[in-house]
Formats: structure tokens, C-alpha cells, sequence
């Protein structure tokens, strides 16, 4: 195109000069998380090898502002100084000082900001619709190994399926995986003791029953080195409470392994109260791939560390809708845990699932019979999307803040970070993909160009 458009001229030796707009090449850290086709994979996972500061092409759909879309090109931008922004709810983004995300600015208009301008009280959107799922059910064979000839042969599943999905829900809440020799489960709940023991005999193994000693808990214990070794196959984490993590093979599979994985794990360390749900973890990984699978399902909850006499650990809490949404969208298994979906209110006093700006308008096209919305328009009060939508019979051009339905989160710190290495994508249509959940900008279009021109006519510079 290039050389069509100057008639021709480019030849191999030529020096051109490329100019684009300030902050041209803004990346994430290595570990942020992006949801794609492939599953949850953090985007340091798509690097190949190459130079620094090098294009590869990519074929992989992301999770965008409207639904999966078309990523082209990987990008390697090496080493960088970074920000950390975290929101309210507790979603944190590390980037270049130029990667840019998406906010809702005071007149009420969306708005792409880079890290370095971010202003604590900022409201940046958090991606909870369209979900993208990753498609792999298919378990790789375990490779073959010297094994005792009096050790068991398990039968182990060729795909993951629900059930073993809920089981490795159970393990990675409640399950003992440090040991070296035996895998642990500890359960007050006779219907997760069942489900654990029907698994174990479905693997052809045993397991061993016991009380645990000055509780009513029971420990169920299968000593079998094979088995440890396909859990760490199947990217089951064999690792202290502090470490654990959700399992590679439920990050990559489909939405309904995910639930059922989501179900154990809530039903072990998930709480069940009167004015919502909350789980909690001493591992910060696992509770921030939780956050982010829930967001999934659409699901905005609230990430914390909470102090106590130990170490302290992390919860992820869910109120209002969202804990309604957890009821109906994923939900327990375990029927004391779901039979609390009756103590919560049917409707809530919502005041952070709200747009936080509207664009200003004359607050007399709202009819006097319907003063009290004037508030919304005045910035009174924040409307919520129900309240947003009542008002557009009035405003209609308050609809576009409707779709897509972000779910706008005040910015709480932004802070240097030191440096890691960054990498960004490219995708064509929307020039947008989501990041930890934040929606993010990419910007290495003019970049590529420049690449693709120095590969074919000679020296580029970039301006």
C-alpha cells in the first residue's frame, strides 16, 4: 500500500520516515492475563522466540470490547518501566507508562488514558460481558515412567469432563498436594466425601478414611505416586496452600468445566451468608484467577487482603447482584451452601454498578412527573444501567452508555512499578483487547508497518 500510494518509489536501500501519534507501542507486563480462545493465559505465554522489539504473526481470538475478536500480531516490546493502577474492586494492571485504557471521563464520554495520566478517583471499564472460553477438553497422554510392579494402575480420563472438573475444585480448596507420596482431601460434608471417593474408585484406587483428630472433619487420603504425577500432567499445582493456583487444564477448557471447577472450589472455601458469598485463599494467584474467572460469568467482585493473627489472606466477595448472579450463574453444590440464595434481598440499594458521569444535557426535557431523575443528569446521584435505560425515553442519546455494559470502577492507586518486560497485541477491527479485565488499548499498528517496511525496502525510522 505503502508503495502504491508513492507511486511506486520504494525501493530495496530506502530510508523512510514514519511518523504516529504520542505513546505508539504501549504493552502490558509479561504476566497479564488475557482471556482468549485458548482459554486464560497470561500474554508472556504467546512469546516466541525473536528479537527484541519484534513483530511474529498470531492467530487467536481475544476477548474485545464487544465479544471475541481477531488478534494479528504479537508484539515484543523487551524490557520497559511500568505502572501499577489498581481499581476499587481490587483489578490491577501493570503496563508501559504510555499503555492507555479505557475511562469514562467527567462529561460523561469514553475516553483512552494512559497510565502515566491516570488520577486516583479515575473510572476505568472492567470487561464483564461476551465472554471468550477456551475450548480444550482432550488430556495429553501421560508419558510413560518406571513404576513399582505391586503399584495400582489408575484409570485416568482421557478428557476433562464436569465431575473431574468439580474434584479438582475440591482439591485445590481443601486437598492436601504438598505431600510426595499421597494426595489429601479434608471435608466436614458427607456429600464431598462421597464425590471425592466416587472419583477415587472411577481412577481404580483407594482411598483411606479417617477422623481427623479433635474435629468432626474426615481425612480421605489416596496414597498413589501416579496419580500425583498426572495432576501435576494435567497442570494440577503440587504445592503448598500459598501457591496454589488454578489448574491449567480448567483455564484452557470450556465454560461448563470452569462452573463445575468454580462449584468445588466454592463449596470447600466459599462462604455462604446473609448479605452475599465470599472466598478466601492465603494465595494471591488464586484468588486473582478466581476475580477473573467470575468476571467471566459476569460477575464483578470485590478482591481484597484481609489482616488476621497469621499471615493474612485474600477474599474474593460478592453482594448484591453479583451474589445473585453467582447463585443463578454458577452456584453451589452442596445445598446447605445454596439454600442461602433465599437470606438475599431480592433487590439491592445498588450504589457501584452505576455509570459514574453522564454527558451534560437540558435537565427540562425530563418531564415534571419524573423530576426526581433530573438528579442523574445534574450528577446528583449516579444512575444505574436500569435507571440509565428509563431515562434514554426521554434522552436518547444516553443510549450509546449502554452498550457495551462496562461496569465502571474508581481507580484506587496508581504507583511505578520498577521494570519487566512487556508485550502487546494487535487486533485490526477494534484496536482494543482486555487486560486483567481492564479494557486496553493497542497501539502498534504504525510499529508493525514499520517492521513489515524494514523486512522488505531497507531502513525505517519511526517518529
Amino acid at each position: 500500500e505503502f508503495n502504491r500510494v508513492l507511486g511506486g518509489g520504494l525501493v530495496p536501500g530506502s530510508i523512510i520516515l514514519i511518523g504516529g501519534d504520542p505513546g505508539i507501542g504501549k504493552c502490558v507486563s509479561a504476566g497479564t492475563w488475557i482471556q482468549t480462545d485458548r482459554g486464560l493465559i497470561q500474554i508472556g505465554d504467546l512469546y516466541a522466540d525473536g528479537a527484541v522489539a519484534e513483530f511474529a504473526p498470531l492467530d487467536l481470538s481475544v476477548k474485545s470490547t464487544d465479544g471475541a475478536r481477531a488478534a494479528s500480531h504479537f508484539y515484543n516490546a523487551g524490557i520497559q518501566p511500568i505502572k501499577r493502577a489498581t481499581t476499587r474492586m481490587g483489578y490491577q494492571l501493570e503496563g508501559t507508562y504510555t499503555h492507555a485504557v479505557l475511562t469514562l471521563s467527567k462529561d460523561g464520554c469514553r475516553t483512552w488514558k494512559a497510565l502515566q495520566d491516570l488520577q486516583v478517583g479515575d473510572y476505568v471499564a472492567i470487561q464483564r460481558h461476551s465472554a471468550v472460553w477456551g475450548n480444550k477438553t482432550a488430556f495429553a497422554p501421560l508419558p510413560a515412567a518406571p513404576i513399582h510392579h505391586a503399584a495400582k494402575h489408575p484409570t485416568y480420563p482421557t478428557h476433562l469432563q464436569p465431575d473431574t472438573a468439580y474434584v479438582l475444585g475440591l482439591l485445590i480448596g481443601d486437598g492436601s498436594l504438598a505431600n510426595a507420596h499421597d494426595v489429601g482431601l479434608t471435608t466436614n460434608d458427607p456429600e464431598i466425601q462421597q464425590a471425592f471417593q466416587h472419583w477415587t474408585v472411577e481412577l481404580g484406587l483407594h482411598a483411606s478414611v479417617s477422623n481427623k483428630a479433635g474435629t468432626t472433619a474426615k481425612s480421605i487420603r489416596i496414597a498413589s505416586k501416579q496419580l500425583l504425577r498426572w495432576l501435576e500432567h494435567i497442570g494440577v499445582p503440587l504445592c503448598k496452600s500459598y501457591m496454589k493456583s488454578i489448574p491449567t487444564c480448567i483455564l484452557e477448557s470450556t465454560e461448563e468445566n470452569a462452573r463445575a471447577f468454580l462449584q468445588g472450589l466454592f463449596d470447600t472455601d466459599g462462604s455462604a451468608f446473609r448479605l452475599g458469598i465470599e472466598f478466601c485463599t492465603v494465595s494471591e494467584t488464586l484468588a486473582r484467577q478466581v476475580h477473573l474467572l467470575l468476571l467471566q460469568f459476569g460477575i464483578a467482585a470485590k478482591l481484597r487482603f484481609r489482616t488476621n493473627k497469621y499471615a493474612g489472606a485474600w477474599t474474593v466477595n460478592m453482594q448484591g447482584n453479583n451474589a445473585r448472579l453467582f447463585y443463578d450463574q454458577i452456584g453451589f453444590r452442596l445445598p446447605r451452601k445454596q439454600a442461602n440464595r433465599s437470606l438475599l434481598p431480592e433487590t439491592s440499594n445498588n450504589n457501584v454498578d452505576v455509570i459514574p458521569y453522564l454527558p451534560a444535557v437540558d435537565t427540562f426535557r425530563i418531564p415534571t412527573n419524573r423530576k426526581g431523575d433530573r438528579r442523574y443528569i445534574r450528577g446528583d446521584r449516579a444512575a444505574s444501567y436500569e435507571k440509565l435505560l428509563a431515562i434514554t425515553e426521554f434522552i436518547p442519546e444516553y443510549a450509546e452508555l449502554l452498550t457495551p455494559p462496562f461496569f465502571w470502577d474508581a481507580l484506587e492507586s496508581i504507583e511505578d512499578a520498577g521494570e519487566s518486560q512487556c508485550y502487546d497485541l494487535c487486533v485490526p477491527e477494534t484496536h482494543a483487547y482486555v487486560t486483567n479485565g481492564i479494557v486496553s488499548h493497542n497501539s502498534t499498528l504504525v510499529i508493525q508497518t514499520a517492521a513489515a517496511l524494514a523486512n522488505n525496502v531497507g531502513r525505517v525510522l519511526y517518529v
